[in-house]
């Protein structure tokens, strides 16, 4: 019957008067319907038995019989709500699509970036991980903590701006080479700003480096002036580094 429902409802009635009903005891009537689109499908939505059997065993032989099996009408409306899940089945594969193609851009953007350092190779992905295990730990959502991990992965981004010269020097920096570092989450902000699906990552991206004590930086903000993803990623990124 599943072969024979693949694009289109299989309907049966009086299944117990026929050959094939042996194999299907206690099934008087049923409806097959196939959730599918043009190129998926996805299974079936089954309607058994339209009343209770013991209103069957009860029928009398005036009864109207269609009172008691499935039809045109019951099999358009199953029909319908398998359209209906077919599609949103459709839609939420492609969000995951989206999410997957997003994510995927915003680690390109992160080996750009740590490819100009190898010292830094891997950091961003660490910190994403130990911001997201902290904001489980805090009792953030499952969303929120998925969006601080994306964050931590972006936090850095604006480092892509920065001389390689400055990025991979091996010893102290100098207060001019220092305050070039120190730039690196107005970069990040700048060009994470336009895109519309990321503006939840600006907040960690641009206060990652301020300090509880109001000694960091770039705004100098203090306790909880400073955004719960910034102070997060602020822990997990000195714990990294």
């Amino acid at each position: 019957y599943r072969m024979l429902a693949e694009s289109l409802p299989v309907v049966r009635n009086l299944l117990a008067t026929m050959v094939e009903g042996a194999d299907y005891p206690g099934i008087d009537a049923f409806i097959l319907v196939p959730i599918c689109t043009v190129r998926r499908h996805y299974g079936w939505i089954l309607a058994l038995n339209r009343r209770e059997e013991h209103q069957y065993l009860s029928r009398s032989p005036i009864e109207p019989a269609s009172d008691c099996e499935f039809g045109t009408a019951e099999a358009t409306l199953l029909s319908s709500a398998a359209a209906m899940l077919a599609t949103h089945a459709r839609n939420v594969e492609l969000f995951r699509e989206q999410e997957h193609l997003l994510t995927s851009t915003v680690r390109a953007l992160v080996y750009a970036v740590e490819a100009k350092d190898r010292y830094t190779c891997g950091h961003s992905e660490r910190v994403a991980l130990y911001g997201r295990a902290l904001a489980e730990s805090t009792g953030l959502d499952e969303d929120a903590c998925e969006r601080l991990y994306l964050t931590g992965l972006l936090h850095d981004i604006g480092k892509i701006g920065i001389r390689d010269a400055v990025l991979g020097k091996e010893g102290k920096l100098t207060d001019e080479e220092f305050e070039e570092i120190k730039r690196h989450p107005d970069g990040g902000w700048a060009i994470v700003q336009d895109l519309q699906q990321l503006k939840y990552t600006l907040p960690g991206i641009l206060y990652h480096h301020e300090r509880f004590d109001g000694r960091g930086y770039p705004d100098g903000l203090k306790g909880k002036q400073i955004p719960l993803d910034g102070r997060i990623l602020a822990v997990a990124d000195a714990y990294d580094a």
